[in-house]
C-alpha cells in the first residue's frame, strides 16, 4: 500500500515569489468552502488598528457554496482586497497561488476559519520594524467546537543570530506571525501532500536571521469537525506518512545537510512518525517503521547531539528495536501531557 500510493506523486520544491513591496503586509487566505467562517474572518482584519498600507489577498480554491459572493461583498468594506478563483487544486497550491500574488514586504497567513484580534498587524508589524526581524511569532487561543476558549503563550524571546536549536520550540504552523517575503525564495508549499506547511517551516525557519517570539495572545485558531488538522488525523488515512516521504525527499535536494537539519529531519522521522502512524495498521506501522530505519543509515545522524530522550529513540530505531521504540514515544507523549497538566 505504501509503495503504490508514493510510486506516482512527484515532490515540488521550488516556487517563484512574487517580489514587489507594494504594500508592507499581505494577509494571504487560502478558502474552499468556507462560508460558515468567512464573513468573522474578514470583519477582523476590517477592524485592524495598523496605520501602514497593508493588503488582503484570497484565493477562492474551487468553493462550491457562497465563498465568492461574500468576498465580492467584501470588497467594499476591506481596502485592497484582491481575490482570485481557481478550480479547487489544494491548500498547498492555494497557498503557493497567494505567494505568487502577494505585493507586500512581509506575509502574514490567516486561515479562513479563524480570526485575529484588532491589533494583531499593528503589535506584529511593530515589532518587526523595532528589531529588524524577518521573522515574528505570537501566541493563540485555541477555540473549540463547544466555545472553550485555551490559551497557547510562548515565551518572549529575540534572536539576531538565527534559530540554531530554538527552532525547536516553534511550532510547524505558519499563521500567528508575520514572515518576510523573501524568506520563501525559491521554496513552496508541496501540494497534494498533508502538513505541508510542518515541512515547508523547515527551509523557512533555518534562513531566519532575526527571530522574534511576542507573549502577546493575538490569533484566535477555530478547530472544528471540518478543520484540516481533523481530517488529516482520522485513523485510517495512508496520508498521515506523508510528512516521511516529505522528510526523504527534502534530505535528498537539501544543499547543505547540517546538524539542525538533521534534528529537525530526526524530529519527524521519531515523535511525529509515532504520532502519525499510532492507530494505523501494524502491517503499515512495520513497515514505515523499517524504511525509517533505512533512510537514518543514508545520514550522518550519528554526529548529531541528541537530547537524553531522542539518544534512547535513535538507538532503538538504529538496531531496528520497534516495540522499544514504540514504548518510548508513547511515555515520551505521556510525560508532555502530565507537565501540560492533561490528566
Amino acid at each position: 500500500m505504501i509503495k503504490e500510493t508514493y510510486l506516482e506523486k512527484e515532490y515540488k520544491l521550488k516556487n517563484k515569489v512574487n517580489l514587489k513591496k507594494d504594500f508592507a503586509i499581505s494577509v494571504l487566505i487560502p478558502v474552499h468552502n468556507g462560508e460558515k467562517y468567512l464573513a468573522k474572518c474578514l470583519d477582523s482584519l476590517v477592524k485592524q488598528t495598523i496605520c501602514v498600507a497593508f493588503e488582503v489577498v484570497v484565493v477562492n480554491d474551487g468553493s462550491t457554496d457562497s465563498t465568492l459572493q461574500i468576498l465580492k461583498d467584501y470588497q467594499n468594506k476591506l481596502k485592497n482586497l484582491k481575490i482570485i478563483s481557481q478550480e479547487n487544486k489544494g491548500i498547498a497550491n492555494a497557498r503557493n497561488t497567494l505567494l505568487e500574488n502577494a505585493d507586500g514586504e512581509y506575509l502574514a497567513f490567516v486561515d479562513a476559519d479563524d480570526f485575529v484580534s484588532n491589533d494583531y498587524l499593528e503589535k506584529l508589524y511593530q515589532t518587526a520594524i523595532k528589531n529588524e526581524a524577518d521573522f515574528v511569532k505570537c501566541g493563540y487561543h485555541l477555540i473549540t467546537e463547544n466555545n472553550k476558549i485555551k490559551d497557547f503563550p510562548i515565551k518572549k524571546i529575540c534572536l539576531k543570530n538565527g534559530l540554531q536549536d530554538y527552532i525547536f520550540q516553534v511550532k510547524g504552523y505558519l499563521w500567528a506571525a508575520l514572515i518576510k517575503k523573501t524568506l520563501f525564495t525559491g521554496i513552496c508549499f508541496p501540494e497534494n501532500y498533508f502538513f505541508e506547511d510542518m515541512i515547508t517551516r523547515m527551509f523557512i525557519l533555518k534562513k531566519v536571521k532575526i527571530f522574534v517570539a511576542m507573549d502577546d495572545l493575538l490569533y484566535h485558531y477555530v478547530k472544528h469537525e471540518n478543520s484540516a488538522t481533523k481530517r488529516q488525523g482520522k485513523k485510517s488515512n495512508i496520508h498521515n506518512l506523508d510528512q516521511f516521504y516529505l522528510v526523504e525527499k527534502i534530505l535528498e535536494n537539501a544543499e547543505c545537510i547540517d546538524e539542525v537539519l538533521l534534528k529537525l529531519a530526526f524530529c519527524e522521522l521519531n515523535s511525529v512518525l509515532y504520532v502519525r502512524t499510532r492507530h494505523m495498521p501494524k502491517k503499515i506501522r512495520r513497515q514505515i517503521f523499517d524504511k525509517t530505519v533505512n533512510l537514518l543509515k543514508k545520514y550522518d545522524f550519528e554526529k548529531v547531539k541528541f537530547t537524553k530522550l531522542d539518544t534512547i529513540s535513535y538507538f532503538w530505531m538504529k538496531n531496528k528495536l520497534f516495540y522499544l521504540w514504540k514504548f518510548t514515544n508513547f511515555c515520551a507523549i505521556i510525560l508532555k501531557k502530565l507537565a501540560r497538566k492533561e490528566f
